[in-house]
Formats: structure tokens, sequence, C-alpha cells
């Protein structure tokens, strides 16, 4: 009987090892989202043109969907060392492909992202190209004032590629 187990299981599990060549090629457009650091975690509220600032996200594969998570920093290096941060999250559906079926597995080509810059003052925003999934930003990284909810900007995505794996061992 344990061997007839294995023998389904093998049977209807998805291939280990599995290279690109062996799977279907999702892709997925993220649309260009807006985002702001909201939340005073240390410090007076105003980061007086000194520091760095950083917008870093991660994506993973959840059931049917692509989960983007991201996080926004904003530093002060000197005087109180204000600190600002904030999140965001989009969940993005996967698209159907060629031969997709409940029992794929999935696998994300590029997985992160960061943009990071220098706080300016409060000059407007500043142009950045990102690094993985972020493709660039405009970022505002000072205000006249209290800061929280007023840094931030337009993040660009590059397209996710997931790479999907339905074939059945031995059939």
């Amino acid at each position: 009987m344990y061997f007839l187990q294995l023998l389904l299981l093998s049977a209807f599990a998805p291939r280990l090892g599995a290279t690109a060549d062996d799977g279907h090629l999702l892709r997925i457009t993220v649309p260009p989202m807006t985002v702001y650091a909201d939340r005073l975690e240390q410090g007076d509220c105003d980061l007086y043109g000194r520091g760095d600032w950083q917008v870093t996200v991660r994506a993973t594969v959840q059931g049917d969907c692509v989960v983007l998570q991201g996080r926004l920093l904003f530093q002060e290096n000197a005087g109180d060392n204000t600190r600002i941060t904030g999140k965001f999250k989009k969940i993005l559906p996967l698209p159907e492909g060629p031969g997709r079926k409940p029992w794929c597995a999935y696998r994300l080509r590029e997985h992160a992202g960061a943009v990071r810059g220098k706080n300016t003052g409060p000059i407007g925003p500043q142009s950045k190209k990102g690094e993985g999934l972020i493709e660039s930003a405009d970022i505002v990284s000072d205000t006249w004032g209290c800061e929280p909810g007023e840094v931030g900007g337009r993040v660009r995505f590059r397209d996710i590629e997931v790479e999907c794996f339905c074939d059945v061992a031995g059939l």
C-alpha cells in the first residue's frame, strides 16, 4: 500500500528542480503607486533636510495572487534623529496562462526591490532609479514643517514575472 501511495504522489506532484524552460511565464504589470510615510516613530516630526530615505518592496505568491508589500523609511541623521515610516500593500491576481491548473507551482523571478536617496530639503520631488522590482520613484523627502503624511511620492514598478510549473511528473 505504501508503494502505491508513493507512486500516486510522484505521479501528481509538480516536478522539483524545474527550470524556466519547463514552465510557463506569467507577467503582471503593476500600476504606479503613490505612497506616503505617515507614522512618526521618533523625534519632532521635522527632518530638517538631513538624512536618508528608502522605499523597499517584497513580493510573494499567495494562492492565486501576488502580494506586494512595501515600506518607506525617512531617517534624520542629526538633531533628534526623527524617523518617519510608512507601509503599503497591493494584491495582484495571477493572470490566466496556457496550461495553468489548480495544482500549479509558482516561482517569482524577482521578489524584491528598493530605491534610496538623500534628504535634499524642501525642494520638491527627486527622481531616482530603483533596483529589482522598483523601476524608479519621484520622492519628496522633506517639506516646510511637520513631515508625517507629507513625505513619499510616486513609485513605478517593473513587471513581475511568475514562472508557472503545471507539469505532472512521469506523464
